[in-house]
């Protein structure tokens, strides 16, 4: 999971590179041709929208809430037991 974050980060990082270079009027041509096929040849399926929230303790992707980072099952279950400081049960 860590390994693929990585990944994507470090093709962010020369997407943006390379629009830094092609979107350059200074550089000369060739240069931003090459960019432009840099950027061009990346996979398009690794984006960084495209990682999904896991859950911190259970590694779930279902119902993930992001304050916690932990699972809608394991926030019910920290919560019965006391383990979440500074929450209480709230009923309407």
């Amino acid at each position: 999971m860590f390994k693929r974050i990585i990944e994507i980060l470090n093709i962010e990082i020369t997407k943006l590179k390379c629009k830094f270079i092609f979107y350059n009027c200074k550089l000369p041509f060739d240069l931003r041709q090459a960019a432009y096929i840099e950027l061009y040849k990346l996979c398009v399926r690794k984006f960084v929208t495209m990682l999904r929230n896991r859950c911190l303790l259970n590694f779930r992707s279902r119902v993930v809430l992001v304050f916690f980072k932990l699972s809608r099952i394991q926030v019910k279950y920290l919560l019965y037991n006391n383990m979440l400081v500074g929450v209480k049960k709230r009923s309407f």
